[in-house]
């Protein structure tokens, strides 16, 4: 459990919104295994 919540507050469970513009960035952070969970392209 202390590993979901340190991951949390390092902002790492979700992958968060990119721009369409930084879908490259997206992309490779998802190709790094960074994120955990969900990346999204916004417009």
């Amino acid at each position: 459990m202390r590993e979901f919540i340190d991951l949390g507050e390092a902002g790492r469970l979700v992958g968060g919104p990119y721009p369409f513009g930084e879908a490259a960035a997206a992309h490779a952070a998802i190709e790094a295994r960074r994120p955990i969970g969900k990346v999204v392209l916004t417009p």
